[in-house]
């Protein structure tokens, strides 16, 4: 049982990492978008 906890606990971690990585690689593509406009 306790295992089992842990295992979903890393799968959502690394989920939750992953999320944030592909957001900030959005939020800086925005940005050197904008940069490159002006």
């Amino acid at each position: 049982m306790n295992s089992f906890k842990f295992q979903t606990f890393d799968m959502l971690r690394s989920h939750w990492s992953t999320m944030l990585l592909l957001r900030c690689t959005r939020w800086i593509e925005c940005c050197s978008n904008l940069g490159s406009n002006n």
